[in-house]
């Protein structure tokens, strides 16, 4: 609210029907700046659909009757709320100290040249993708912590250095011993442009393998024990990644990607 340029709009949306998480929170801002917000009436207007300035003895800013109310019973869908308001006045406020921290205390480092350009080498031999060009495509720089090795943007390095982060970039594998191992975050992302070391899984398998089982009684011809793997459908499709080992494919999805219906 206090960023937003007078003449902007902002969207206070939620999935919820609680006032105290949808009114509530709009009437706050709106007595908190008088006159710097009003509420766009077109929506509910549209959908003949109001928000409350009352519930429970509790009174909101009148302005409220404007907030758009996705009632379940009206649209057939969950309950949501939704309110656009539109800046008329700047509020004025002290930003403070932005958040910093010294970029050498998270523990990431460059990659040597020798290190980088075996990471190329490794990934072309195994999966055919020019490394060098995808970097430099999507500006990503590989960085260096302890065994793990990640895709950081350009942009963060260069711009915004200092600001903290909890999690950043794309784990692009992690050294175990002196053996690299390609994440499965990166296959997941990338598979779609490898040209070798991939499975076309049989189509029978393939609800199986999507509810996060693993494929047992394969005997792959071409495919190195202990490799990692990227797995396609007959279309083409991305699966994932596997681990091949002693007749099993071992199914490497992550639990947010897993189906389970």
């Amino acid at each position: 609210a206090k960023a937003l340029k007078v003449g902007g709009e902002l969207v206070y949306s939620t999935c919820t029907l609680n006032p105290e998480e949808d009114e509530a929170v709009v009437s706050a801002l709106l007595e908190a700046f008088p006159g710097a917000f009003h509420l766009d009436p077109a929506p509910a207007q549209k959908y003949q659909v109001r928000g409350f300035t009352e519930f429970e003895g509790q009174q909101y800013h009148p302005d409220l009757i404007h907030a758009l109310r996705i009632w379940t019973f009206t649209f057939k869908t969950n309950g949501f709320f939704a309110a656009k308001l539109i800046k008329d006045a700047p509020i004025s406020h002290d930003p403070g100290s932005p958040p910093t921290r010294d970029f050498r205390v998270t523990g990431y480092k460059h990659l040597s040249p020798e290190l980088h350009q075996e990471l190329i080498n490794i990934l072309s031999d195994i999966y055919g993708i020019e490394l060098k060009t995808l970097l430099n495509d999507l500006g990503l720089i590989p960085m260096r912590k302890e065994d793990a090795i990640h895709l950081f943007p350009a942009a963060y390095l260069e711009s915004f250095k200092t600001l903290p982060f909890t999690a950043i970039g794309l784990p692009l594998g992690r050294y175990i011993r002196d053996r690299f191992e390609t994440g499965v975050e990166f296959i997941l992302r990338f598979g779609g442009f490898f040209t070798q070391q991939i499975w076309e899984m049989p189509e029978e398998f393939a609800q199986q393998w999507m509810r996060g089982f693993d494929i047992r009684g394969f005997n792959l011809e071409g495919f190195q024990p202990s490799t990692i793997i990227a797995v396609r459908d007959a279309e083409g499709n991305n699966l994932g990644a596997a681990k091949y080992t002693n007749q099993r494919l071992r199914n490497l999805l992550p639990n947010r990607h897993i189906r389970n219906n």
